[in-house]
């Protein structure tokens, strides 16, 4: 490949002069590369369509795009640019990196094995929701490469929760929150929360409590199909706090009692470049280690 698109994200230090510097070592070796304005240079509240990165500035025929910064950026990325469907490969920056695993020492022998066409694709799985009113007024709608999360917005008390799955009532939770999360997602929050870790090539859905008042309530791996229903409950002995939703950490408002999300598989996929022959497996290994 001979066509690249760099995303930096410049609230990472060091993250735009290595976006120059990836220009610059693609264009001296014949490749075309744009460098994007930073994932920071608009405001989101400028625009509706997408966040920090501006699908419509990205040339329809290029081949890679390149995100520096953290597995932060990648997550942006993914969503903003989800109808491209152009594969993307991570720089790190950040800190933990499972998804921008490229290191930035490794950075010039990543980008030969681009241009010698050494690289796999992965897909990966995106999940949609969509909240709605009792009355089926939709509130908000967005993507998640990660999760969708739903957690107490303030204070101490926990929330109720009526799970459906295929619409059959699963479980009724007790809980700080609940996770929907994807095989990509499965070493983020749903890690942390006690979830269990998926290969993120797997197709499946995760749904994890979050500090569930209940010592039997366990993470529950459904099939990517499932048309999976949270919907937030009132009861009549405690009061009621608004629920937080977030798509991959950013906030979308709250959800009230009686408020339904319904979560699925998204249409389109994230398709993430490879070029280290290494196994998922050993990717966690190496990455719980530094931590």
């Amino acid at each position: 490949m001979d066509k690249f698109y760099v995303i930096s994200n410049n609230g990472k230090s060091g993250s735009r002069k290595l976006a120059q510097y990836v220009r610059d070592y693609l264009v001296t070796r014949g490749c075309r590369c744009k460098l994007d304005s930073g994932v920071y240079a608009e405001a989101a509240d400028d625009h509706e369509w997408f966040r920090y990165t501006n699908p419509q500035a990205i040339p329809d025929d290029t081949q890679a795009i390149l995100v520096i910064g953290g597995d932060g950026t990648m997550l942006q990325a993914a969503r903003d640019l989800r109808y491209k469907g152009i594969p993307m490969m991570g720089i790190n920056r950040g800190t933990l990196g499972y998804l921008a695993e490229v290191d930035s020492d490794n950075v010039e022998y990543a980008l030969d094995c681009l241009m010698d066409d050494q690289y796999t694709v992965e897909e990966r799985m995106l999940l949609y929701g969509e909240v709605k009113k009792t009355d089926g007024t939709l509130v908000t709608s967005d993507h998640a490469l990660n999760d969708i999360v739903l957690s107490r917005s303030s204070g101490l008390d926990v929330n109720d929760f009526n799970i459906y799955v295929d619409g059959v009532l699963l479980n009724k939770y007790v809980a700080d929150g609940i996770i929907i999360a994807t095989p990509t997602g499965s070493t983020a929050y749903n890690l942390s929360a006690g979830g269990p870790i998926v290969d993120p090539k797997a197709f499946s859905i995760l749904l994890t409590p979050i500090s569930p008042h209940s010592l039997n309530k366990r993470s529950i791996v459904l099939d990517a199909n499932s048309q999976i229903i949270v919907e937030v409950v009132k009861r009549t002995d405690k009061r009621f706090i608004p629920v937080q939703l977030c798509y991959d950490g950013n906030g979308a408002g709250l959800m009230e009692a009686g408020d339904r999300i319904l979560i699925h598989k998204a249409a389109e996929r994230a398709r993430i470049l490879k070029i280290k022959h290494i196994s998922f497996l050993e990717t966690v290994r190496r990455k719980m280690s530094e931590r």
